[in-house]
């Protein structure tokens, strides 16, 4: 039949109207973007994960099932989506309207990283100890944040405490427990101890910190008897996860500056990295008008260099090395360095060398999991107090062979390790010779999964100390798990120290008070418990996270100085009777639809000493409360971050002190607050501005009669606050980054 000429040109009118219709309404249709969000560890659906396009305010909730769906402008082929759910790490990717998808997210817990603590390859999520992490984002967040110690600050539970408030000698406190307490670790090995732990943590820049892991309380065997008060971990940066070059520096008001450069090279199958940090404050001082300067004048240079072997089925091969060189001084503002041991103008003149030295080996065992960690370091110090020269050498080393093996339900971990202590000075602590000792143990561990939501981990250790004897340490953690989303920790520990006193004890040292020490000094001993609750769930469109820890130790034969039966005199000695602290901490970390973050922090602590069956004060520079926050907004289209942290501190008890001189024997609540805005300006080019200390608090002078330093009233143990006023911070970086083939 023959199509008339006009009804086909008709039907070809229609047929191309029909085409332009379906092709319009083909994006209509493809616009449609679904999928899935579900956790990559256990393949469960997250319920009310956040799914938004980067950029446009329009996104959806994943339902019961992890589900999500929505419809997005019509014109996009292709578009960038941002997914994200409190405790997990958020993800960007490109999506094609039309496709379904499924979205894995990894935990904030695990992020694919190994517990260096543990020595293996345990997911954190899945421990039956809680770890927390301090990412290299959050330590940026800190305007003039340039070493471990600057960053302690701000986590909750922690706190950076000054023991002389002229040289500027600090260490950690976690939970209310002093530092000696505090286990530090570099890469898992305990290389800073004793003197490397007086002056030796403010040498660990940021810039050769990856993340730092916490653990509350005494945890695992693999530790050893001396973390009594928690771990401190640094992870060193990888230079497979690095630019070909980085360079930063900042300054500020008060003409700090800060250096970092570091280099990332490939040498066949090693990969390598170079960094290096100066540090710079020689402007004196003295807004308290006590003639000392604030606080002490520094030059620090840290030198790190790692190195790390590609080896077949991705076993581990790396080495480390790290040189530290600092000048500190601190003391009147008229002292000049040709007045160093002189008794006409005070002074304390501190130099230290340190060298480290770190590494591991994983064995090429086919079938075996075995692994060889061995450290390094030493120290030396040359420092003056006044007309007190004391001189130091130490060198420790550490090493450690560990077995691991997966088997049915348990997780098995046995080793051996060794540490070795040579110490040596100039004062009576080591007249008749160094001071050497050696540490030998064993520990073994089974973690088992005794249901899908009970595991239990046990583990005891057995040391040998050559003054005291065998010194077992056993360790108990359960975990309970009653939802995706909970899980319930309770870890308990005995712990063990001896004292180091002249090298932990810094006002020995520093002051005119003379020291006295009754009775031979017996180990300290100490019995923790911590109990841990995480959990995670949605208000609205925002996400939030939150975790409660109460916490004890019990001590026996603590060593504690005693200011206050004699103010001429520090009388240590081991306590007849015991001591005790216990808390409460939480902190609330919420995530919202827009780009905002929130995090806050609080730790109640109560502390008492009983001596003779008497209940003695609590126990000195220990607050009642800690606190900590930390916001943070995007600006998306402006390429910028705005962040705004801070701490907030409650009364503690302080030193006493006879007429005339007299000061408060308790402190008032304060806050140190910090703002920073940081903006990526492109082509590797970023820019920070910030203020630290904003609203300028400080506390009064931390010294005691300092018109008469060389007398014996006069004392440097009466810091508590910030000693340093307000002040701005300029700060830029660049990288360049590797090629991507």
């Amino acid at each position: 039949m023959r199509i008339p000429d006009g009804a086909k040109m008709q039907f070809l009118k229609y047929l191309l109207l029909g085409m332009a219709l379906l092709g319009y309404a083909a994006p209509q249709v493809s616009a449609q973007i679904q999928g899935r969000v579900i956790d990559a560890q256990n393949q469960e659906p997250l319920v009310g994960a956040i799914v938004k396009v980067e950029v446009l305010n329009i996104g959806a909730l994943t339902d019961s099932l992890g589900r999500f769906e929505f419809t997005n402008p019509r014109d996009a082929t292709q578009v960038t989506l941002q997914v994200s759910f409190a405790g997990y790490e958020p993800k960007t990717i490109f999506a094609k309207p039309g496709q379904p998808l499924t979205i894995s997210l990894q935990s904030h817990e695990t992020e694919g990283l190994e517990i260096t603590t543990q020595r293996r390859t345990f997911e954190y999520a899945n421990t039956a100890f809680r770890t927390e992490l301090v990412s290299r984002q959050f330590m940026q967040s800190i305007p003039g944040n340039n070493n471990l110690m600057e960053t302690i600050d701000y986590v909750n539970g922690m706190r950076q405490q000054v023991n002389c408030g002229v040289c500027g000698t600090n260490d950690i406190h976690i939970n209310g427990m002093e530092g000696p307490y505090t286990l530090v670790l570099i890469d898992g090995m305990p290389i800073v101890s004793a003197l490397g732990s007086v002056y030796g943590l403010n040498g660990i820049p940021q810039s050769m910190i990856e993340r730092i892991e916490i653990i509350k309380g005494p945890a695992t065997a693999m530790f050893g008897a001396e973390a009594m008060g928690g771990v401190v971990n640094i992870v060193t940066r990888d230079p497979r996860n690095m630019p070909l070059l980085s360079i930063s520096g900042y300054g500020t008001s008060q003409t700090e500056g800060n250096l970092d450069l570091a280099v990332n090279a490939k040498i066949g199958k090693l990969r390598s990295l170079l960094s290096g940090n100066y540090y710079h404050m020689q402007r004196r001082l003295d807004r308290n008008a006590d003639n000392f300067t604030d606080i002490p004048l520094s030059q620090r240079l840290s030198l790190f260099n790692k190195w790390i072997l590609d080896r077949t089925q991705g076993r581990i091969a790396q080495l480390a090395l790290k040189y530290y060189d600092e000048d500190r001084f601190g003391g009147q503002m008229q002292w000049q360095p040709e007045n160093k041991g002189s008794d006409s103008v005070y002074g304390e003149s501190i130099q230290t060398r340190r060298l480290e030295a770190l590494g591991t080996y994983q064995l090429p065992l086919k079938k075996e999991d075995v692994r060889l960690d061995v450290s390094a370091a030493h120290h030396f110090q040359d420092s003056y107090y006044g007309t007190t020269h004391f001189l130091a050498r130490q060198f420790t080393g550490y090493a450690a062979i560990i077995w691991m093996k997966e088997k049915g339900r348990h997780k098995l971990q046995n080793g051996a390790t060794y540490r070795y202590n040579y110490y040596q000075d100039n004062t009576p602590a080591t007249a008749l010779g160094s001071d050497q000792s050696a540490l030998p143990g064993v520990f073994v561990q089974d973690e088992v999964a005794l249901h899908p939501r009970w595991s239990v981990l046990a583990g005891a250790r057995l040391d040998y100390h050559p003054k005291h004897g065998p010194i077992f340490s056993p360790r108990l953690n359960l975990r309970w798990k009653p939802t995706a989303f909970t899980n319930v920790r309770l870890t308990a520990g005995r712990g063990f120290r001896t004292v180091n006193l002249f090298t932990e004890e810094h006002a020995a040292l520093t002051g005119a008070r003379a020291v006295v020490i009754e009775g031979k000094l017996a180990p300290e001993r100490s019995y923790n418990l911590n109990l841990n609750f995480n959990h995670v769930f949605n208000i609205g469109e925002s996400a939030v996270t939150v975790d409660v820890d109460a916490f004890y130790a019990h001590f026996s034969n603590r060593i504690l100085p005693d200011y206050e039966t004699d103010p001429s005199l520090i009388i240590y000695k081991n306590l007849n009777g015991f001591s005790e602290i216990r808390g409460l901490s939480g902190k609330w970390s919420q995530s919202f639809k827009f780009p905002l973050s929130v995090d806050l922090g609080g730790t109640w602590m109560q502390s008492f000493v009983e001596e003779d069956g008497e209940l003695r004060a609590a126990q000195l520079l220990t607050p009642i409360f800690q606190g900590v926050f930390n916001l943070g907004y995007k600006f998306t289209k402006l390429r910028s971050t705005l962040s705004y942290t801070g701490k907030v501190i409650g009364p503690m008890h302080l030193p006493t002190y006879d007429a005339p001189f007299e000061r408060p024997t308790r402190s008032d609540w304060f806050t140190e607050q910090n703002i920073q805005i940081s903006s990526d300006l492109g082509r590797g080019l970023s820019l920070q501005l910030g203020c630290r200390n904003l609203f300028n608090y400080t506390q009064p002078s931390p010294l005691v009669d300092p018109a008469h330093p060389f007398s014996d009233s006069f004392d440097t143990a009466y810091a508590y606050g910030p000693l340093q006023t307000r002040r701005i911070v300029v700060g830029m970086g660049w990288q360049m980054q590797r090629k991507r083939s």
